[in-house]
């Protein structure tokens, strides 16, 4: 029982030795006093709060399709060769009669 007892002491080091050594090698967030993480906390809100405000104000319209690139998706879903003079001549493939 002793030595279960002394196993399981090994391992609780051994197991806080390694939480200590990965956060060293990362944020060291652990390590921080309550004001250092205070400060790492709002700057990480400060940044995906950026982050956020960036992707909802970048967005790309849509460019509308032309005809003829609507005519020519349609002539290869249904499997149909699309025109020589478009320079593709009859080069539809079975993998895109399929989608």
């Amino acid at each position: 029982l002793e030595v279960f007892f002394i196993g399981l002491l090994g391992v609780s080091l051994a197991s806080t030795i390694c939480m200590w050594i990965v956060d060293c090698a990362t944020t060291g967030y652990i390590n921080m006093s309550i004001s250092e993480r205070e400060k790492f906390d709002s700057d990480r809100r400060r940044a995906e709060e950026a982050e956020r405000r960036r992707r909802l104000t970048s967005y790309t319209l849509m460019r509308p399709r032309t005809t003829t690139s609507l005519r020519n998706r349609y002539l290869s879903r249904v499997g149909a060769g699309l025109p020589s003079h478009l320079g593709h001549g009859a080069l539809v493939t079975k993998s895109l009669k399929n989608h």
